[in-house]
């Protein structure tokens, strides 16, 4: 006899494995179940398999892992360890008050590969006091020797860095912009956001308060899957970021998927990064952070160049980080064969994008400076090995053109002059004349034999060094 069951008996059956009939009624129609009404017995191997089945489901479905305790900084490094505090259950990097001089990463000590990364946020800090910005790196490792990490950075900050994807310090470009449109209305700029990252093989996805930013798929083969998760403290302005409730889901690995460990072996040419990596690797104790791969020398990168035949390379100027020395952007040779350049150690300050900021640097007293390597006969190159500083106090000077006893700088057309100038490298042109826009519509001439000062003092505080008389054109 045809019989009907409800689903809530449907289901009761299927849970406690009873026997059903073999014929169930929809309607007047009936329909056949394909099982019998007896138990199925199973042997050893079946329930070892069907138990497999069981753990491989829950381990699919476990709870998050939390990567943060709410109380220390266990499981995670910075090489400002002052600059990252634990307040009331949240991470807090700097302090709101203090400029922070160098972009730094609270890195966890454990490398990951997918997973689907959670946490709270928020940022704060007053733009006229510089760029006010972080940001999530994964999938990253640590440039040795510096505070900087290299991998995807998930940005964060005004005015378009929202759930956009940075690659930082490796081809240091935007390679994913967020939708504005769509993330402006759920931001809350001052306040917590929840911030979503997922990576899965070649494919990264942000959200930010349910909204997605970005769905970007990585398409060049070299780039690592696997590293670091790290939060970023941007340097320029006077930033607090604060982070809680981290935690990561992990996701079953990319079979094949390149590493930091496979890019980047010593001696390979690799175009991923230049430098080693140096956060744990797979199969390294998670506790003990190996050490960092010491930076190449500047004659160990000279041996590393190839030239076309009949061509040779010499190193004439290098980097001289304690004393505030790199970063040179260009370089221009006076008369007397002397070489001029000029740093740009407070890069990158956008003025389109954050004009509150670029005018407070631009009023300070910055980092960078007019250097001049001087003749110097005894020298293998010709040049002295340590430059002499022509001016300081300067931000990201664009370009530097020696002339007479001074130099043009592009950076709001300052015109340096030095106060005594060497004897060899006095001029007269008496019918000659510099010009030079001052305003719009108008031109500004002073003659080159003019030994008066173009301006009595620079308008703007801060410029210092190896000159006296300053103009702002």
């Amino acid at each position: 006899m045809d019989q009907s069951i409800s689903p809530a008996t449907l289901r009761a059956g299927f849970e406690t494995n009873r026997a059903f009939p073999r014929k169930l009624c929809c309607g007047n129609h009936p329909l056949r179940f394909p099982f019998r009404e007896t138990k199925t017995k199973m042997n050893p191997i079946q329930k070892i398999l069907a138990l497999a089945v069981v753990f491989i489901s829950s381990q699919a479905f476990a709870e998050p892992v939390a990567l943060f305790d709410g109380k220390t900084l266990d499981g995670w490094e910075s090489p400002t360890p002052e600059l990252w505090k634990v307040n009331d259950g949240v991470i807090t990097g700097g302090d709101g008050t203090t400029r922070i001089p160098h972009n730094d990463f609270l890195c966890t000590k454990k490398s990951y590969q997918n997973f689907t990364l959670r946490m709270m946020i928020r940022m704060t800090g007053d733009p006229a006091t510089g760029m006010i910005n972080s940001g999530i790196q994964i999938r990253s490792q640590r440039v040795p020797n510096n505070t900087e990490a290299s991998g995807y950075q998930c940005d964060y900050g005004d005015p378009t860095w929202w759930g956009s994807i940075y690659d930082e310090a490796r081809r240091n470009r935007l390679i994913a912009q967020s939708d504005m449109e769509k993330l402006d209305p759920v931001l809350k700029r001052d306040g917590w956001n929840e911030y979503v990252i997922r990576a899965e093989g070649p494919r990264i996805r942000t959200f930010l308060n349910g909204v997605q930013g970005v769905d970007y798929t990585e398409e060049d083969p070299k780039i690592a899957m696997d590293g670091i998760i790290g939060i970023q403290v941007h340097s320029g302005g006077n930033t607090k970021i604060e982070v809680k409730d981290i935690t990561i889901d992990e996701l079953p690995p990319t079979p094949g998927a390149p590493t930091w460990d496979s890019l980047t072996r010593p001696g390979e040419d690799s175009d991923a990064r230049e430098d080693k990596g140096a956060g744990v690797k797979p199969g390294m104790n998670e506790d003990k952070a190996p050490e960092a791969e010491a930076a190449n020398t500047p004659e160990q990168e000279l041996a590393t160049f190839t030239l076309p035949d009949g061509f040779e390379a010499e190193l004439v100027a290098a980097e001289i980080p304690a004393e505030g020395i790199g970063k040179f952007v260009q370089i221009a040779f006076d008369a007397h064969g002397a070489l001029w350049t000029t740093t740009a150690l407070e890069y990158p300050v956008d003025g389109n994008e954050n004009p509150a900021a670029a005018d407070a640097l631009y009023s300070s007293k910055a980092k960078d400076k007019v250097l001049v390597y001087d003749r110097d006969p005894t020298s293998p190159t010709g040049l002295s090995t340590k430059p002499r500083v022509f001016a300081e106090g300067l931000a990201i000077p664009l370009g530097v053109l020696p002339f007479g006893n001074g130099c043009y700088v592009q950076q709001c057309g300052w015109h340096l002059r030095s106060p005594r100038p060497p004897r060899h490298q006095l001029r007269r042109f008496s019918r000659q004349s510099i010009s030079f826009p001052s305003a719009p519509g108008r031109r500004h001439h002073q003659k080159a034999d003019d030994t008066r000062p173009l301006d009595t003092r620079c308008d703007h505080p801060g410029r210092s060094g190896d000159l006296e008389n300053v103009s702002r054109r």
